[in-house]
């Protein structure tokens, strides 16, 4: 979830000016508190309206999997995944079936080697458990982060996928993870999609980190953000998760990227544009152009503080935008991660 350096930066009323009421309505639906400041890393809204929240940072040897109830506006355990301590990537299968990717984190944010597991899930809708179906293995990464299913190649638009695309960011690439053959390879690397050597900081080797899919003919965009190099790109793949493109820069962050200044995650919309989570405390709109306009930022007065934001989903509406935080405010204290609603 990155770009190079030198783009278009929007209007200066977009990225700069006096602080200003915000355009869309957002409300925090759920935060975890102080006393338990769980660092969430990523969401998932399912068709029953509860989200899927994936946490960084657990204590293992095992991680709980937590769910919130948006009517009720708590969280609960739905399940407890093995051997991990961090939960990166999620993504729906169809058929309430869901993939969470997992590993133990050892120094400087790494997985420890071997680690690194795809966990399928059958969670039914309202149901209070779910069930683990599979752990898949995937060796050979000290990283998993954003994670997309890649439609079915044949079959009713609803088809159940089996072919998901993680992001490696510590890697610079792209892997490949198949539920049934329960195998993972290499899907392909690009230097757009690498670290930045000029940056010294752990943000310098995280290249390619959010993932999110749209359709396009027999094949689809890949979008994605790279936090070393700044940058939002795409590239064409094809049904069975293979490069068939080259990658091209839509958009790249208005500063140098550094250790609290870059591109995190993003959600697509039918339309191609894209809201990335822009670290520490921004959500942005990038336009099918490379435009650039925050929705959510210290420039938004009124809006809600986004305490470090980390993932961006679309909910079961288009216009409904999903925006989770790791829960660290400006000055570093842990408050507990956010789930805040956005009607785009």
């Amino acid at each position: 979830m990155n770009s190079l350096l030198a783009l278009g930066l929007l209007a200066s009323s977009s990225l700069a000016g006096p602080p200003r009421p915000p355009r869309f309505t957002a409300t925090e639906i759920f935060s975890f508190t102080p006393s338990n400041p769980i660092f969430i890393e990523n969401l998932l809204v399912l068709p029953d309206n509860r989200i899927l929240v994936p946490h960084f940072g657990g204590p293992g040897p095992d991680s709980p999997l937590y769910i919130v109830n948006q009517t009720s506006g708590t969280a609960s355990i739905i399940a407890t995944l093995p051997d991990s301590t961090a939960q990166t990537g999620v993504a729906a299968l169809g058929n309430n079936k869901y993939v969470v990717t997992t590993g133990v984190v050892g120094a400087n944010f790494e997985f420890i080697n071997g680690s690194a597991a795809a966990h399928v899930l059958s969670i039914l809708p309202g149901a209070s458990t779910a069930t683990i179906l599979d752990t898949i293995p995937v060796p050979n990464t000290i990283n998993l982060n954003g994670l997309v299913a890649v439609p079915a190649a044949s079959g009713p638009p609803n088809a159940e996928r089996h072919i998901l695309l993680s992001a490696d960011s510590r890697g610079g690439r792209v892997l490949k993870i198949n539920t049934v053959t329960r195998t993972s390879s290499l899907a392909f690397t690009d230097p757009l999609l690498g670290g930045n050597p000029n940056i010294p900081t752990s943000i310098g080797i995280t290249g390619v980190n959010g993932l999110n899919w749209r359709d396009r003919g027999k094949d689809g965009w890949l979008y994605f953000t790279n936090s070393a190099q700044g940058t939002y790109g795409r590239l064409k793949v094809n049904r069975q998760g293979d490069k068939v493109g080259n990658v091209e820069i839509i958009s790249n962050i208005a500063t140098p990227p550094g250790q609290e200044n870059f591109f995190d995650d993003l959600a697509i919309t039918k339309r191609g544009e894209a809201y990335v989570t822009w670290q520490t405390d921004k959500l942005i709109k990038v336009d099918r152009n490379g435009g650039q306009t925050i929705i959510l930022g210290p420039s938004v007065v009124g809006g809600v503080v986004l305490r470090y934001p980390v993932a961006a989903k679309l909910g079961n509406s288009e216009r409904e935008l999903y925006v989770a935080t790791g829960g660290i405010d400006s000055t570093g204290n842990p408050l507990g991660g956010q789930i805040v609603k956005i009607i785009i």
